[in-house]
């Protein structure tokens, strides 16, 4: 009753977060290259989500993350962004 209809796509540069995400219902989980920006992460992210046909180029993909990236348990960032634009 709770489970969500539309997929939750996770992105991590940890492999263990990697491994506890893909125990969850409803997650796909990928392991990205740890990167200087959170902007490259999130274009590495989408770039994932589309090879998976996840989503389209054109949908709307809600964001999460935490800035200061890199700092474990600082989710304080929600963003809407389209597929396939550049921002």
């Amino acid at each position: 009753r709770q489970r969500p209809l539309i997929p939750i796509f996770a992105v991590t540069a940890n492999a263990r977060t990697q491994r506890q995400l893909a125990l969850v219902w409803g997650v796909r989980a990928a392991r990205v290259n740890r990167a200087a920006t959170l902007d490259e992460i999130i274009a590495e992210g989408l770039q994932r989500a589309l090879e998976a046909g996840l989503v389209q180029p054109g949908d709307l993909a809600v964001v999460t993350a935490g800035v200061p990236v890199g700092v474990p348990g600082r989710t304080n960032m929600v963003q809407v962004r389209v597929v396939g634009e550049q921002v």
